[in-house]
């Protein structure tokens, strides 16, 4: 293997022991938005971006290294921040520039 491949099998295995929590991205229509970018930051560390499918969807890690906050961005819209709830799912609205 490649070491891309090993990087990619090992940071999957950590995604996979960590747990997944799913995010769903609209507007303030509520429309889906899709390839958002979402990123989730602890205080030691980041992952992502993930980007969000056709129907506004993505996964993110939901506990590694103390994850504290989810981060979206998308051309043409305002980068939103938030501290991680308590609760998965989520919905993020994204408001446009």
């Amino acid at each position: 293997m490649t070491t891309l491949s090993n990087l990619l099998v090992c940071f999957s295995a950590a995604l996979l022991l960590a747990g997944c929590a799913a995010v769903h991205v609209v507007d303030t229509e509520g429309n889906p938005i899709p390839n958002a970018e979402v990123t989730s930051t602890s205080l030691s560390m980041g992952t992502g971006p993930n980007l969000t499918d056709a129907n506004g969807n993505a996964q993110v890690p939901s506990n590694v290294q103390g994850t504290k906050w989810i981060t979206v961005t998308c051309k043409g819209y305002k980068m939103v921040t938030i501290d991680v709830p308590p609760q998965y799912p989520i919905t993020i609205t994204l408001n446009k520039e």
